[in-house]
């Protein structure tokens, strides 16, 4: 039993260690492009995390010499992108809740009436 719950924490643990050194450093480290003159777009490019159309608004953002205008407007086009995904979420998510609700619902009404209809039959 020991050795089993040992061998799941060994596996969790690799697994978590996987993750970390896999995932996690393209988020934190870009390459060290910017150092070498070259463009900020480019390092961000080489992480291969972002989307082609954000590295192009960071691209052209650079290239205009407006790079803080640019990511604004890339800000409120994700940020619209992603209000929309969330409404779409909770509407296909609302029916479910409401179905669940109302079967909860449906068994502590069922729960309280037949004990009164069993109370009911004994009597009579």
């Amino acid at each position: 039993m020991i050795k089993v719950v040992i061998s799941n924490i060994k596996t969790n643990i690799k697994y978590f260690i996987s993750i970390v050194f896999n995932i996690l450093p393209p988020l934190v480290i870009l390459p060290p492009s910017p150092s070498y003159n070259l463009h900020f777009s480019l390092s961000v490019n080489s992480t291969f995390i972002f989307s082609n159309s954000f590295i192009s608004m960071l691209r052209i953002g650079e290239e205009s010499g407006s790079l803080d205008e640019t990511l604004s407007v890339t800000n409120d086009f994700y940020s619209e992108e992603l209000n929309i995904k969330i409404e779409k979420a909770m509407k296909s998510v609302e029916p479910i809740i409401t179905l669940v609700i109302g079967l909860i619902i449906g068994l502590f009404i069922i729960a309280m009436v037949i004990p009164m209809f069993d109370a009911i039959n004994s009597i009579q």
